[in-house]
């Protein structure tokens, strides 16, 4: 199986301060302290190139493999490999047992864009 081949690795995330508004009652970008998050598996599935006229962008998702109870939010970012990647997706829950031969999972899908 191919996360048994895998090799665990720690990851830091991100997470974004939720209600914070300025003194107008306008939402502030604020985010809490980075946190860090072990045993962790992260995997590519993706990779495009976007091209259009002056301007091209290429785009790389992967996927993150948490451990059950890691809790995050499409606002949230993920520092893994040296690079930040935004959470695109809500957390899918992977429970384990007789026919996935691991601990559960929560698996995450992240997007890293250039330009």
């Amino acid at each position: 199986m191919y996360l048994l081949s895998a090799h665990e690795i720690s990851v830091s995330v991100r997470r974004r301060e939720k209600g914070v508004k300025d003194s107008r009652g306008n939402p502030v970008l604020s985010w809490l302290p980075v946190e860090q998050l072990d045993k962790c598996f992260f995997y590519p599935v993706l990779s495009s190139t976007e091209g259009m006229p002056e301007r091209q962008s290429d785009l790389e998702d992967y996927v993150l493999y948490a451990p059950i109870g890691t809790e995050l939010d499409v606002e949230d970012r993920v520092l893994a490999r040296g690079e930040w990647y935004k959470v695109v997706s809500p957390p899918l829950i992977w429970p384990g047992g007789r026919y996935l031969p691991l601990p559960g999972r929560v698996e995450v899908r992240l997007r890293r864009s250039d330009g």
